[in-house]
Order: structure tokens, then C-alpha cells, then sequence
């Protein structure tokens, strides 16, 4: 275990070890699914853990979901944005937005000083659908 943990960029989540487990083993496929705990395991699956737990996410849902995640912290941080301005009550900020505050949107986030995972289609997209 700490030959991993000083292993430069080697990230693993570990519940519990004991090096006695994997005596008389012997790896029979790469690239195959496993069970790890009550999780089925695919190749290509991605990874996300933190102090919580540890999630597997299908490859295939990855881009969506960085998408919908991206988006949910712009709206986030932009609404704060609105609060501190005092520019709007809470209610409008906080529910489903006008069609100004669409457009302030719109327009703070082309001008975001940050690389985005989405892009402006990706925006317009998701101000389009009802209740946003």
C-alpha cells in the first residue's frame, strides 16, 4: 500500500486491504467485467470517488453528464451572481427564469473567463426546454 500511495498520479479509493487476499491468485482476463462489492464493472467505464464513495459510470453517459453537470454549476455560480447584484428578487432567480435573464445568461456565459465543456447550441438547448 505504500509503494501506491507514493506512486506519482496512481489515484485509488480504498476501503481496506490485507496483501494475504491475492496470495494463490492469478489474473485469467484483461479487459473483462468484474464485481467490485455489489458493482458490475465494465471496460471503459469511468471512475469518480471522493471521500463518499465511489461511483461507475457507463462510458457511453459520460459526455452527458459532464454536460448537464457543467451546466448545473454555470447556473449555479450565475444565479449567485444575480443575488449579490440585488438586480432580481429571489423568485425569479430561483425558479424558471425570464426571458431577460435568459439573455443575461446567454451573455455572461460567452463571456466566461474559463475553458467550457459545453458550448453556446449546448446553452440555447437547455434554455429552450420548459423550466428553465
Amino acid at each position: 500500500m505504500q509503494e501506491l500511495k507514493d506512486t506519482k498520479g496512481f489515484n485509488a479509493w480504498v476501503k481496506g486491504h490485507d496483501p494475504s487476499y491475492i496470495k494463490d491468485m492469478t489474473p485469467t482476463s484483461i479487459n473483462a467485467p468484474i464485481r467490485i462489492g455489489e458493482v458490475t464493472v465494465l471496460p471503459g467505464d469511468a471512475v469518480f470517488a471522493n471521500e463518499y464513495g465511489t461511483v461507475f459510470i457507463p462510458a457511453h453517459l459520460v459526455e452527458g453528464l459532464v454536460s448537464a453537470s457543467e451546466m448545473t454549476a454555470l447556473r449555479d455560480e450565475f444565479e449567485r451572481v444575480l443575488l449579490q447584484q440585488g438586480k432580481y428578487p429571489s423568485g425569479e432567480i430561483h425558479g424558471d427564469w425570464s426571458e431577460k435573464i435568459k439573455g443575461e445568461f446567454r451573455t455572461w456565459v460567452g463571456k466566461y473567463p474559463k475553458k467550457l465543456a459545453i458550448t453556446q447550441k449546448d446553452v440555447d438547448a437547455y434554455l429552450a426546454k420548459e423550466g428553465h
